[in-house]
């Protein structure tokens, strides 16, 4: 798979995808060193994440957008 191919499949700019990798890698560096702090927010991000590309593919299948 092609960088580009990623990105687009993704829906997101380099820089929104780059932003939200390192807002998971954050998050799940500090539940690394305690692991009692944000137990499932990374596994919550990227949920999020998902349900917004698939609304975006929906949305751009539909024609709705």
């Amino acid at each position: 798979m092609s960088k580009i191919k990623h990105l687009e499949e993704a829906g997101e700019t380099y820089f929104e995808h780059l932003r939200f990798a390192w807002s998971v890698c954050f998050v799940m560096l500090v539940h690394g060193l305690l692991p009692w702090v944000w137990e499932y927010k990374a596994t919550e991000m990227m949920a999020r994440q998902d349900m917004k590309r698939r609304e975006r593919a929906r949305r751009n299948r539909s024609g709705y957008e």
